[in-house]
């Protein structure tokens, strides 16, 4: 510092005995100029002579310059070429299909294809291209049975990849929803019929909930308030319903007591559910402007003895979405409160002589939806309004899948999205069914299209079986879309049976006859829904 300050002064003198236009160069004080700060280490150093020079001002020679920042970049390793990430990939996808439960395929087993010499010509390979952009993810993560397997990007997205978990699932799903019928025999008449989605463990995230002692799946105090999906601002669906943790994993952690973190454990949602109405329940807060839905979630537990043994119950409450989707609020119910007021006559033991029960009306949100946000840290509104755009999120990716797979087991219905380039894999245990030649049959595929030898076009299309026998179940393969109308497109309302006149009871109808009327609207192919 003082070297470049004798050095400033050197130059100064100097200055002063060369000819510059017949004057002397008048001493200069420092300028006071307010430089960017730097951000980060890693940021580009700040050089204050161009700073400057820029706003025109002419620097101090004795300006004391800031240490350069250097940042190493950071070593990164060769990146794999495509033999590696198929490899890769490969390895990761046997250590999940370990998890796979099959069946033994009932029926006549096909005859055996002996094939020979490929009449095709011998092809020299072409040269393995080291570097590839078509970098596929590769998710690789622990499995709730133990082990480390591959997670395909889409079962984050609702849609089956594997079979380690649909038939259990699909055990438990039967013996919910036909408990349902008990207590919510309108909500049970409808979706026995058009069913309610399945969806994996990645997207539920059941499958670390319970298993993962870090996970934390309680406090939800400082998180940032979801917004609700596009499609659900713009379409306003009438219902909707998926199971939540209809699965044999949860109800063994809710038998223990507890999960992998050792905290308290009680009872899991089963089913999410929701309802659009045009005229709501009169004990409902009266809004307009927009739309209202009553959301519900279905306990249920035949294992754990309580109030759910005999039956499952729901919780239900009602929520306000304006027309541009941007407002959710919790609405209030009126109710009656018992105001205990102590008497002023005493008894002849000199003790209180009880209470009188005043009656009280008011709007409040019921104290039960206070104590169960409590467990997760915010208040009643807040936790209730995430939870109602939880499942609309939840629920959105439920129809993500391009196809729509059913499952009849009689006449209870199952609904879940696969994959379309896996369907072959996920029903190899399909009952055999073959052709006149003794062949199995093939099932739902896509063909893409081509050119044939003899120049003529074929056009994209789908070929194979749509229905068949798996497991002890009739499936059903279909295109939303293509087939029919999807179900997320009917958005008439729901009117409370407070509203209607005896005398116009004929003019309506109830939840399971419309179940009914959709089902033969899909079978039909009908391109739009008809209130």
């Amino acid at each position: 510092m003082i070297w470049h300050r004798i050095k400033g002064w050197f130059k100064r003198i100097v200055s002063r005995f060369r000819p510059a236009g017949g004057g002397t160069i008048p001493t200069v004080e420092p300028p006071t100029v307010d430089l960017p700060p730097i951000l980060s280490p890693s940021a580009a150093p700040i050089d204050p002579i161009i700073t400057m020079l820029a706003a025109g001002i002419t620097p101090p020679v004795d300006i004391e310059l800031p240490k350069p920042v250097n940042p190493q970049p950071a070593q990164l390793g060769p990146k794999p070429n495509r033999k590696e990430r198929r490899a890769a990939k490969s390895k990761w996808e046997r250590e999940r299909r370990k998890h796979d439960k099959f069946i033994e395929p009932k029926g006549e087993k096909p005859i055996k294809i002996e094939r020979g010499p490929s009449p095709r010509p011998k092809t020299k390979p072409l040269p393995v291209i080291e570097k590839m952009t078509d970098d596929e993810l590769i998710i690789v993560d622990e499995h709730h049975e133990g082990g480390k397997v591959m997670f395909k990007p889409d079962e984050f997205w609702g849609k089956f990849n594997f079979r380690d978990t649909i038939l259990d699932q699909l055990d438990r799903y039967w013996l919910y929803l036909e408990r349902m019928r008990m207590r919510d025999a309108s909500s049970y008449g409808l979706y026995r019929q058009i069913g309610a989605q399945l969806l994996p463990f990645c997207t539920t995230g059941i499958e670390w909930s319970w298993t993962d002692p870090k996970a934390d799946n309680f406090s939800l105090a400082g998180r940032p308030m979801p917004a609700l999906p596009a499609w659900f601002r713009v379409t306003r669906p009438s219902f909707g319903c998926f199971a939540y943790a209809a699965d044999s994993l949860t109800e063994k952690t809710e038998v223990a007591g507890k999960d992998a973190a050792g905290r308290k454990m009680g009872i899991a949602p089963r089913f999410m559910y929701f309802t659009k109405y045009e005229k709501p329940p009169p004990d409902v807060q009266p809004m307009s402007g927009g739309d209202i839905y009553k959301m519900a979630v279905w306990w249920d537990n035949p294992k754990q003895k309580g109030q759910y043994e005999k039956g499952g119950g729901s919780t239900d409450y009602c929520v306000f979405v304006d027309k541009t989707g941007e407002r959710v609020q919790v609405l209030k119910v009126i109710d009656t409160k018992m105001i205990k007021i102590p008497k002023r006559k005493w008894d002849h033991h000199g003790a209180p002589g009880g209470f009188y029960n005043v009656p009280q009306r008011a709007w409040h949100i019921p104290d039960t939806f206070e104590d169960w946000a409590q467990e997760h840290g915010v208040h009643a509104e807040e936790y209730l309004k995430r939870l109602f755009i939880d499942a609309m999120i939840m629920h959105e990716k439920c129809h993500w899948s391009m196809l729509r797979i059913e499952v009849h087991k009689g006449d209870l219905t199952a609904v879940f999205g696969l994959d379309e380039h896996r369907i072959g894999y996920f029903f190899q245990d399909r009952d055999y069914d073959l052709t006149k030649t003794g062949h199995r049959k093939r099932i739902f595929h896509m063909v893409r299209a081509h050119e044939r030898k003899d120049g003529h076009v074929v056009r994209f299309h789908f070929r194979g079986e749509r229905e068949f026998e798996w497991a002890g179940y009739h499936v059903k393969i279909s295109v939303p879309g293509r087939d029919y109308e999807p179900v997320v497109y009917f958005d008439p309302g729901v009117i409370d049976d407070y509203w209607i006149e005896p005398k116009d009871q004929k003019q309506y109808i109830d939840e399971p006859k419309m179940g009914e009327h959709m089902v033969q609207w899909m079978n039909q192919g009908v391109g739009k829904w008809k209130p």
